[in-house]
């Protein structure tokens, strides 16, 4: 190939890519108010089961989380003292220490260890409910690769090689036509991976595309011949 040819390939590759790039973002799904609420509130249940983690797991907790833990329950315990005569919030439960009247356990500590495992316990939960609302429908994912493949490499194939595509393999002899190869090599240069994981897609799978690709094309010319 010459270097001309091999310069206006990796253009229009180039193109092709930022082509693909904007086309996703399009298909990708708008996070609603109640979405983005989910996401500051996971970020805090992340910061609040760290915080638990570092305070209070069985390996090596750190004492700077301990001694902020302590401060914690001693500035609830005198706040609780200073609002006692009044109704105290559900996280309190007043006791006597022994018989001293003046001596009051107001159950801080209890209450804040519960609230840094129910974050803990919240967050899981949480993580899996904002990957479903970030997440990018199959369907519509596949439609943005399903023109890449089907639609605008074989242009491209067609254009740099002055020959007509064709997605053309021997599934007996596991050989691929250059079509199909041509498409195979231009993903991994574009860093397209596969939808199912793999490293490329298969000859198949090309095929799928560009022939489904064919089909929407013959059914937009038909419908315009009416």
């Amino acid at each position: 190939m010459s270097f001309q040819r091999r310069a206006r390939l990796c253009l229009r590759l180039g193109r092709a890519r930022d082509a693909f790039d904007v086309h996703r973002s399009l298909h990708e799904p708008k996070l609603s108010a109640s979405a983005r609420q989910l996401t500051g509130i996971l970020k805090s249940l992340k910061t609040l089961a760290d915080f638990d983690q570092a305070a209070f797991g069985d390996n090596n907790p750190r004492p700077t989380a301990i001694a902020a833990v302590e401060a914690l329950v001693k500035s609830a315990d005198r706040w609780a003292e200073n609002a006692s005569r009044g109704a105290l919030p559900g996280l309190f439960q007043p006791s006597l220490i022994g018989d001293d009247r003046g001596a009051m356990d107001y159950g801080s500590w209890p209450g804040i260890r519960a609230f840094f495992d129910n974050a803990t316990t919240i967050l899981p939960f949480a993580i899996a409910a904002n990957a479903a609302l970030s997440t990018t429908p199959a369907s519509q994912d596949s439609n943005v690769k399903e023109a890449l493949i089907g639609e605008d490499l074989p242009r491209i194939y067609e254009e740099i090689f002055n020959r007509k595509y064709a997605a053309s393999f021997d599934n007996d002899a596991g050989t691929a036509g250059p079509g199909i190869r041509f498409v195979q090599a231009a993903l991994r240069a574009m860093q397209i991976p596969s939808s199912l994981g793999e490293e490329e897609y298969g000859p198949s799978t090309i095929k799928h595309h560009w022939m489904t690709a064919r089909k929407r094309t013959d059914r937009s010319f038909a419908n315009s011949e009416k």
